[in-house]
């Protein structure tokens, strides 16, 4: 369907599936000049910015999907600021007084774009709601860390979180 639509307005779809920016870069050396009037990246990395900054300096226009780069691409995503505060918002009227925000992704000892969002989020409803944002409650963890001592942090906070917001 995307393609008949395509076609009907003299568009042509060429579809390259790259695992490394490096597959991506090689790609686009090979096409013929002109052969291509835009680059759709999905899970744009930080190390991937000076590769598609190049690209735009040569006029191509670069869209991200799921952005990971603090830099300023078009980007499709969902709102995440708002994703967060509708689950922080939905704790909160259920009872809970203490909700804890467990984020991750560091980059580099410095805080990525995605986490800052959800926190984001995460202030806005405890602002709304009247309510501290301690940063006692807010748990840094990266992806594939050990878990038990996550939860460890968790536990020895005092007083401790009575619900936690996690986001993958």
């Amino acid at each position: 369907k995307l393609q008949i639509e395509l076609r009907a307005h003299r568009y042509r779809l060429h579809l390259e599936l790259a695992t490394a920016i490096q597959e991506g870069v090689q790609v686009l050396r090979t096409l013929p000049r002109g052969a291509c009037d835009g680059v759709i990246v999905f899970g744009v990395e930080p190390s991937w910015d000076r590769h598609l900054c190049r690209l735009r300096q040569h006029g191509l226009p670069v869209v991200a999907i799921d952005l990971r780069s603090a830099l300023s691409f078009d980007c499709i995503d969902y709102d995440r600021v708002e994703a967060i505060r509708l689950a922080t918002d939905h704790l909160l009227q259920q009872g809970h007084s203490r909700v804890g925000m467990v984020v991750g992704e560091l980059l580099d000892g410095k805080e990525g774009l995605r986490p800052k969002l959800l926190l984001d989020g995460w202030r806005l409803a405890l602002r709304q709601a009247n309510a501290r944002a301690d940063d006692a409650l807010i748990f840094r963890w990266e992806s594939g860390a050990e878990a038990s001592e996550l939860w460890q942090r968790i536990r020895a906070t005092r007083p401790p979180p009575t619900a936690l917001v996690c986001h993958n």
